[in-house]
């Protein structure tokens, strides 16, 4: 077979041919130098099988994930599911202009290519870009610096190839073949599509020899554009009508929507269906995967930019901007006409607002951000949260209008921007818009943020200036200040507010959020705490991920402290797969408490230790949960007796407590957020200098403990129990009679547990 670029070719059928069973290769270069040609070749000569998805600018569905798939967790999981079947099936997988890929798709196709390369299974991937400089992204990550290759256009002798194969070769053909190269510049695509027309002009001639220079008395213009525009002026009238009336607006052609403005066109499916055969400006749309469309189907497509240009080019402008304004105003008026738009299928409603999002004139029009508003609802409901951000993004870089004005002509844009950076964790950004606005809804979620980033304090300091005579947001409001009450230690006062919060609970959205933490004040042992909290999971299952995720990190920790290990692992092992998905940085709660199960369940403290280490890696911005799992290290240390594992983990929270907190006695004043890991850190101090024998220091440890923190928790007990029994065995009996006035209250299971055992771990919890 013969190659424009062979030398790549050779190299990819070594890559290919190896022996490893996962293949990822990342092909790029400039569009149209042969990728693809080149690729498909090595792989029919293979005899791989191979699956295309094509990514476009106008493209807006991660793959080709259609409206009959149930659920949005139900899409993603069966696209990839169909996915890895074909891999199984020795399918190569090509995903074409991944220039194109948005971001959410970019990350469905991370977690495919991850797991089939974590898990070492068969997979054969190709990923085509169409750029110059060698893609970075998190995909090429995942390849082999060897398997990362640039396609350059081929050098002149390649074509001399193609043309000692393919051509009636005389001095005149000799010199079109010179001119069709200066016209292509080498690029192998340009250069099919030159002798295309040149054959559709009459220009080359097919013949026994091969092409034959047919019309010599015609001048071969010195751009493919301007050979374009002679091509377009040999059409007859009715065939350029199909190409006025789609060029001006897009390189795909959907035939529904141009016959809805153009009423005459009986024949026009005939006339692209005539354009395309002759392979001349109109091509088959192979990147139309969705048949779920039906107003946007584009079964033909614009072969090239250069196709679009010439078309434009012959028109006035006035006529060109009267085309596009009559496109706009028939999607306009498909939009504004309810009876329509309600019935169109979701995957029509998506693309329509998409395209009524597009910049026009080469800007956004502020009577644009409705449409751009309600396509960021769309794409968070199906949980492309990322798709969300890139739309906001877009409107906010545009800078038509600032952000007060903007939340005057669409407050629910800043809504559903707020919630979906909250669902993929990018606080952070949300806090940059602190102060800017009085709305209470957007305030709370500040504070939801600021609460979720580490700052317990500066969120309740909003809540009591923004939100204290709230009305609409009473309810919330209590929700979140129990949970930063109880962080700051005052128990007391997060029950009342807990309860407060339940007397005004007056939707589903609070009621879920309240029983999302059930158990921070009920046991979990009780049958109704774990009821309500399973009924939180089951209702943001198919209506929000990252709480979906969080409500099955509560259940499962929860399941952990009442040994139920088989129901615990498997929640915590999926809440770690959704948080993967969308918020993989915060997978270090659901890793925490799968540690704390793996200690508990047949004492496997080594594998703790690994998913401990794990969690390390997340870049953890909460304070209380990154001293949490060093402190849970520390005390493993403790337990497999690793003296140089239990001093390096000390030596390592000392310098994290003293960089939080320099003066270590005012922590529960100045630093209340994280009091508790003090206590926890004295605690394992004391622990490990009775391993040592030390009982003196051992006691002075455990009595800091006690006196450090306000904070209430199951370590209470054992620490006031072995201050008496170390006071007892030292003979500290002039101190007895005051620990005998204040008995210590039974201890509950859990209690008894960890002081038996000297093992106390603390869970992490999504109580926000």
């Amino acid at each position: 077979m013969f190659f424009f670029n062979e030398t790549t070719a050779n190299n990819l059928n070594v890559l290919l041919n190896n022996d490893y069973s996962f293949k990822l290769i990342i092909l790029w270069g400039e569009r149209g130098n042969g990728k693809t040609f080149t690729i498909h070749s090595v792989l029919e000569n293979n005899h791989i099988k191979t699956k295309e998805i094509i990514f476009s600018e106008e493209n807006m569905f991660p793959f080709d994930i259609v409206e009959s798939l149930s659920t949005p967790i139900n899409d993603e999981d069966t696209v990839l599911i169909q996915y890895s079947q074909l891999l199984k099936e020795d399918y190569c997988l090509i995903f074409q202009n991944m220039e194109f890929c948005d971001m959410d798709s970019q990350r469905l196709l991370y977690r495919l290519i991850k797991y089939h390369k974590n898990n070492d299974q068969k997979a054969c991937i190709v990923l085509e870009y169409n750029t110059l400089q060698e893609p970075d992204d998190i995909l090429c990550s995942l390849a082999k610096p060897n398997n990362i290759i640039c396609i350059a256009n081929p050098n002149k002798n390649s074509f001399y190839g193609y043309y000692t194969m393919c051509f009636d070769d005389t001095p005149k053909a000799k010199i079109l073949f010179e001119k069709i190269l200066q016209i292509t510049h080498g690029n192998i695509l340009d250069f099919f599509t030159t002798l295309n027309i040149m054959q559709y002009m009459d220009i080359l001639h097919d013949t026994d020899k091969g092409l034959a220079y047919n019309n010599t008395a015609y001048k071969i213009p010195s751009s493919l554009l301007d050979l374009y525009i002679d091509l377009f002026d040999s059409l007859k009238e009715y065939a350029r009508e199909p190409l006025i009336s789609a060029a001006p607006f897009s390189k795909q052609i959907y035939s529904t929507i141009i016959q809805g403005i153009y009423y005459n066109y009986d024949n026009f499916e005939e006339y692209l269906h005539f354009l395309c055969e002759k392979g001349c400006f109109i091509l088959k749309n192979n990147a139309d995967n969705n048949k779920d469309l039906q107003l946007f189907q584009s079964h033909y497509i614009f072969a090239d930019e250069y196709a679009r240009k010439a078309v434009i080019a012959r028109l006035e402008p006035e006529k060109v901007e009267k085309i596009i304004s009559r496109y706009y105003g028939h999607l306009d008026s498909l939009y504004n006409n309810k009876h329509i738009y309600n019935n169109l299928k979701e995957s029509d409603k998506i693309l329509l607002l998409s395209k009524l999002t597009k910049r026009r004139q080469d800007r956004i029009k502020i009577n644009q951000i409705d449409y751009i508003t309600e396509l960021m609802e769309y794409y968070y409901k199906r949980f492309m949260y990322l798709n969300v951000i890139k739309q906001a993004d877009t409107l906010l870089e545009s800078r038509i209008v600032n952000n007060q004005q903007l939340n005057n002509i669409s407050h629910k844009f800043w809504v559903v921007f707020f919630d979906a950076l909250l669902a993929v964790g990018e606080y952070e950004r949300i806090l940059g818009y602190k102060e800017q606005f009085s709305a209470e809804d957007l305030n709370y979620r500040i504070a939801v943020a600021l609460y979720n980033y580490g700052q317990p304090a500066d969120a309740l300091k909003l809540l009591e200036n923004e939100l204290s005579g709230t009305k609409e947001y009473k309810g919330d409001v209590y929700n979140l200040a129990a949970s930063i009450y109880d962080w700051l230690g005052n128990n007391k006062k997060s029950t009342d507010l807990f309860k407060k919060a339940f007397i005004y609970c007056n939707n589903d959205r609070l009621k879920y959020q309240l029983y999302k933490k059930y158990s921070m004040y009920i046991d979990f042992r009780i049958p109704e705490c774990r009821e309500k909290m399973y009924s939180a999971m089951e209702f943001y299952k198919t209506r929000n991920l990252k709480q979906y995720a969080e409500c099955l990190h509560n259940y499962g920790t929860g399941c952990v402290m009442i040994q139920n290990y088989d129901e615990a692992e498997k929640n915590l092992e999926l809440s770690i797969k959704m948080l993967s998905k969308i918020c993989s940085n915060e997978i270090y709660y659901p890793l925490n408490s799968l540690a704390i199960l793996y200690c508990y369940k047949g004492e496997r403290y080594k594998a703790a230790i690994n998913v401990l280490k794990k969690a390390l890696k997340c870049d953890i911005d909460v304070s209380f949960c990154e001293l949490a799992v060093h402190n849970n290290l520390f005390n493993i240390g403790i337990h497999i007796k690793d003296m140089d594992f239990v001093k390096a983990e000390k030596n390592i929270l000392e310098l994290l407590l003293k960089k939080e907190c320099s003066d270590l006695h005012s922590i529960s004043k100045d630093r209340s957020d994280i009091q508790h890991q003090l206590r926890q850190f004295y605690y394992n101090c004391a622990l490990l200098s009775m391993l040592e024998n030390n009982d003196e220091e051992a006691l002075g440890y455990f009595i800091k403990a006690k006196e450090c923190s306000t904070y209430h928790s199951v370590i209470l007990y054992s620490v006031e129990k072995n201050i008496i029994d170390l006071k007892t065995k030292l003979g500290k009996n002039r101190f007895m009679a005051k620990f005998r006035e204040k008995k210590i209250p039974a201890p509950t299971e859990l209690e008894k547990y960890i002081y038996n055992n000297k093992s106390y771990l603390c869970e992490i919890m999504f109580w926000g």
